[in-house]
């Protein structure tokens, strides 16, 4: 891995703290990235910021977003406790 792409897979993680539009065009921007590692994290950051999950397609990721009215609106996800952690227990 170079220099610029550790750069570009740095800041597309970090973006995921940072629910804004621009933010959201940056990181489908980064999802035509020949590398695949930076695809990958730039799709991580949006599901992250925007609870979908369309892998690193960029055009299901245009698609999945313009269904949605808000795309930082999700539901939290829900925790398990502290001693199921790995989720080895079923849950009721």
């Amino acid at each position: 891995m170079s220099t610029a792409e550790g750069t570009v897979i740095f800041a597309a993680r970090a973006l995921r703290h940072y629910p804004r539009q621009d933010v959201l065009a940056a990181l489908l921007a980064c999802l035509d990235d020949p590398d695949f590692a930076v695809r990958y994290h730039a799709a991580e950051s949006l599901t992250a910021l925007t609870g979908v999950e369309a892998g690193t397609d960029a055009d299901g990721w245009r698609a999945a977003l313009a269904e949605k009215d808000d795309p930082f609106s999700h539901p939290e996800p829900r925790r398990r406790p502290w001693w199921n952690m790995l989720g080895v227990f079923p849950e009721r």
